[in-house]
């Protein structure tokens, strides 16, 4: 049966002939029809209805009797079912069938040209850009409210149509239950009625050109791909409902209200079989986030990520959209490496790394990181080395593989060759290593070490060689500058110089700028030595400064007139620093005159016992510290011997004015301990004496008062307390006068 929106005259309308109409049928009929006809429109229907695939074609967009005959409201009964006033009311009918029908091909295939048909029709039609949800609350692909009224546009129109015809193109039964339907014919009409929709879809899309339609219309090709397979998919999956076995993409699926039942079906499958890929593929467009799916599929990974991105952050966080934004990265990762940007790519797989939820989808980041990245520096050549070097370093960082380690070894061993050769030309070239060309020497360096780090047996051998030359080139200027001041025996400079050099360099240059340090301790050592035996002359400065008129007193020299300058007069230099030889004095201008003309004259300095020995200290200091670094120089060892000769005599001749000052110190302590303990005995026989005093008038006065008159012991007890008060009345005028 014809849809009677179907406009154009079919082939069989020009032969006037049915559909169960043989070639002997249809021969007659053309015969007739050519006789008084249009004879290029009749050749055109006979050949179609000749050629099996065209015939074929032209059926499938056909409703069939006897699937009409299951329906209600039917249109052989009813033929107003199908006009527009009523078809929208016919076709949410027949989809209630469906749902407890499913998977009935015949319900299935009405609906597909029911909807096929009036698409068509409403293309023609200006009508708002609107798009239906579906039956069970999930979105479809344009998820917008229906204007009044409740009419549909195209678009949302061919989203039902496409549902519908992905499930007849991947069901086997259907095209066997064909009449005259063979395999090859049946993989022909597949690919025909696939194209033809995509070519509606295209068309309309250029129509519409840039506006919000045209990509409605863009966006159907690829809900188109998104049914197919996943009804293929879950064709060969076995998953069955209560009726029959599931062959559907989430279109339909969504319209029938079985969406959510046959994704916890495939759920429990994936859960069994996670490395089942297709099947994850199946779950994801079941999901809430198929239209993400969908972009992803059709290779505009950008578009979903941003997609994703406008999710609420608690569903970003989800496994669900987690699991989908990695797949996205991944293929956004993809896109970026066949345009040759690899780095874009390495950095778009380690936010996949981040997002992915299973070991799988982590696995597919890193075997695209790898091999993108051996891809990319292949390509990269020599020519553009620190890029490749940095693109495998980045990619190093996420992935531990032993390939990339190496070709990174690799590389950073030729780098740094060739770093430091062009180094040492350019110094060959400036006769002289200048700051830049030393910094590109260490740099070359630091590539041949990290190369032996990560394996590499000849980078180790060029890095040692490196390694001295760098040595030898850093400590250059510090040895040059340090031979300057040697010239000019300032040995302070030189040392510390030397010090410097020490510290940076290695290897044998290190053991070299040692033995150059010790000969400069040993002779800045000598210097001191020297020093402290030699006479100098210093020169004196008399310095006159206003005395605040304020503050005016009269002339230290005491000659009656006012003073008018401060004098202060110091010494010039000293090797010691600069000290005072006098505090300020007023004086007034004529002695303060005299007495610069009396100093103006250098006077002869000697280094002082302290000063002296405070020098040959210093000089055994550096001396030892010479011997140490230098072991072998056999002039340091004698030297440092007669140094150490030198400052035990110069302590013995010049200690011992200091050993008599302590010796007579000594003795002025001793006679003062003496006084001490003299003054403490006198003040002891004074207060025994007391006592004694004390005691003897108690004795008389209770001896002969009582009856102690008539005891001889107490007699005797009182004779010899009076005569230990006459001695200690003795000895304390003995001690007073001492």
């Amino acid at each position: 049966m014809k849809d009677p929106l179907q406009v154009e005259e079919t082939p069989y309308e020009i032969l006037a002939v049915g559909e169960e109409a043989t070639d002997g049928d249809i021969d007659l009929a053309f015969r007739t029809a050519l006789a008084g006809g249009d004879a290029q429109r009749v050749t055109r229907a006979w050949q179609t209805l000749k050629r099996p695939q065209d015939r074929a074609f032209l059926d499938v967009f056909r409703y069939s009797p006897a699937s009409l005959r299951a329906l209600s409201p039917c249109p052989l009964d009813d033929p107003t079912a199908l006009d527009p006033p009523r078809r929208e009311a016919t076709a949410t009918a027949w989809e209630e069938i469906l749902r407890s029908r499913y998977p009935d091909l015949g319900v299935i295939h009405s609906l597909a040209v029911l909807w096929y048909w009036w698409a068509i029709r409403e293309e023609s039609l200006p009508r708002p850009v609107v798009a239906p949800t579906d039956e069970d609350g999930q979105a479809g692909l344009f998820p917008e409210e229906a204007p009044e009224g409740g009419s549909l546009h195209a678009v949302g129109m061919w989203e039902r149509a496409v549902g519908c015809w992905s499930t007849l193109l991947e069901s086997e039964a259907f095209w066997s239950e064909r009449p005259r339907m063979t395999h090859g014919l049946a993989e022909e009409l597949d690919d025909r009625i696939d194209r033809t929709m995509r070519e509606r879809f295209d068309a309309a899309a250029r129509k519409h050109r840039r506006s919000a339609e045209a990509e409605r219309y863009r966006s159907l090709e690829l809900a188109l791909s998104t049914e197919r397979r996943t009804a293929r998919i879950l064709a060969r999956s076995g998953i069955r409902t209560a009726r029959g076995p599931v062959c559907s993409g989430p279109l339909l699926l969504g319209r029938l209200g079985l969406r959510g039942e046959v994704a916890r079906m495939v759920d429990e499958v994936v859960a069994a079989t996670p490395r089942e890929e297709g099947l994850r593929f199946v779950r994801d467009s079941l999901s809430s986030y198929s239209r993400i799916s969908t972009l992803i599929e059709a290779g505009r990974a950008g578009e979903a990520v941003a997609e994703i991105g406008k999710l609420p952050s608690e569903l970003r966080r989800t496994d669900e959209v987690a699991s989908i934004h990695a797949r996205a990265l991944l293929a956004l990762g993809r896109q970026e490496a066949e345009l040759g940007r690899g780095e874009e790519a390495i950095e778009q797989w380690a936010m996949a790394l981040e997002a992915a939820t299973s070991e799988e989808e982590r696995a597919a980041a890193r075997s695209a990181i790898v091999t993108t990245a051996r891809e990319r520096t292949a390509a990269l050549g020599a020519s553009h080395r620190d890029e490749a070097v940095a693109l495998l370093e980045r990619a190093g960082a996420l992935v531990d593989d032993h390939t990339l380690v190496s070709t990174l070894a690799e590389l950073l061993f030729e780098r740094g060759v060739e770093t430091i050769n062009a180094a040492q030309e350019a110094a060959a070239a400036a006769g002289a290593i200048e700051k830049p060309i030393l910094k590109d020497m260490r740099r070359g360096l630091h590539d041949l070490e990290r190369a032996e780090r990560f394996g590499s047996r000849r980078a180790g051998e060029q890095a040692r060689l490196a390694r001295d030359l760098v040595d030898q080139a850093g400590t250059h200027s510090l040895v040059a500058r340090a031979n300057a001041a040697a010239e000019k025996e300032d040995w302070d400079e030189a040392v510390k110089l030397l010090r410097q050099a020490v510290e940076q360099a290695g290897g044998e240059t290190q053991e070299t700028l040692r033995s150059n340090l010790a000969v400069s301790l040993a002779s800045r050592a000598m210097k001191s030595a020297n020093a402290a035996f030699e006479t100098r002359r210093v020169q004196r400065e008399v310095r006159l400064d206003p005395v605040d008129r304020w503050e005016q007193e009269s002339c230290r020299l005491r000659c009656g007139s006012r003073a008018t300058h401060l004098v202060r007069v110091q010494e010039a230099e000293g090797p010691l620093g600069t000290a005072k030889f006098g505090e300020g004095m007023p004086m007034c201008a004529e002695h303060a005159e005299e007495m610069r003309s009396m100093l103006a004259a250098p006077v002869t300095v000697r280094p002082g016992t302290d000063e002296r020995i405070a020098l040959l200290e210093s000089a055994r200091k550096d001396m030892d510290e010479a011997s140490r670094l230098a072991p072998g120089l056999k002039a340091i060892r004698e030297r440092r011997k007669e140094l150490a000769k030198l400052l035990r005599q110069v302590k013995a001749r010049e200690r011992p004015g200091k050993a008599r000052r302590l010796g007579r110190g000594a003795t002025k302590v001793g006679r003062g301990a003496g006084e001490l303990a003299g003054l403490l005995l006198k003040r002891a026989v004074l207060f025994a004496a007391i006592a004694a005093v004390v005691a003897t008038i108690f004795a008389f006065v209770g001896g002969f008062v009582g009856p102690a008159q008539e005891d001889p012991f107490l007699q005797r007890w009182v004779a010899v307390f009076g005569g230990t008060l006459l001695f200690s009345f003795v000895v304390w005028t003995s001690t007073g006068s001492r």
